[in-house]
């Protein structure tokens, strides 16, 4: 029990320190149960990612329990000041920034394919293998899915994320699937 607690304590220090809870950033609509984290850009654990903007977090309440099956199962988005174009090396690279300084791991590979476009979001599927410094201190390999939406009204662009080492088609993925961006995210 006791090292739960103190697992528990590691995982959610730097997220107090680098985390910033403001309801002005929720574009992602959750249950009461889930957490959240909101961090401007340049992140703190990874300001090599060029962006302006912030990112909204979002995690299932037994995430960061090994044996559970939320599990390393979230959900973000990126909120990116003036439109931008996203291709799958873009993708690729700031998602392996991104987890090379969450996890203090240099060696993070992601890979992304475009899965379906149509008139306002692009969808991508891929996997990102990393090292998972939080919990336990292993390799691990997560499915994911990205949105990537042009809003030209309010000159943004957003990237939803979902991440889960499970496989897709399991529950997690239809929790995951439940996290919906604000219908109104074109006029925030």
């Amino acid at each position: 029990m006791k090292i739960s607690i103190l697992v528990l304590a590691f995982i959610i220090q730097p997220m107090v320190l680098f985390g910033q809870n403001n309801s002005n950033f929720n574009l992602l609509e959750t249950d009461s149960t889930w957490n959240q984290e909101t961090f401007h850009f340049p992140i703190p654990f990874a300001p090599e990612i060029k962006f302006e903007g912030f990112e909204d977090a979002r995690f299932p309440e037994f995430w960061a329990y090994k044996d559970n099956s939320d599990f390393w199962s979230y959900v973000f988005v990126w909120s990116i000041n003036n439109p931008m174009e996203l291709t799958t090396n873009t993708l690729e690279s700031n998602i392996e920034m991104y987890f090379n300084g969450l996890m203090n791991y240099q060696n993070s590979v992601a890979l992304f394919y475009k899965k379906e476009t149509s008139s306002n979001v692009t969808k991508y599927v891929g996997k990102l293998k990393t090292f998972d410094a939080l919990v336990t201190k292993t390799s691990m390999t997560l499915n994911v899915t990205a949105e990537y939406f042009n809003c030209e009204k309010n000159l943004k662009t957003y990237i939803v994320f979902r991440f889960s080492p499970q496989k897709f088609g399991t529950n997690i993925w239809n929790k995951l699937e439940n996290v919906k961006l604000r219908i109104d995210f074109c006029d925030i």
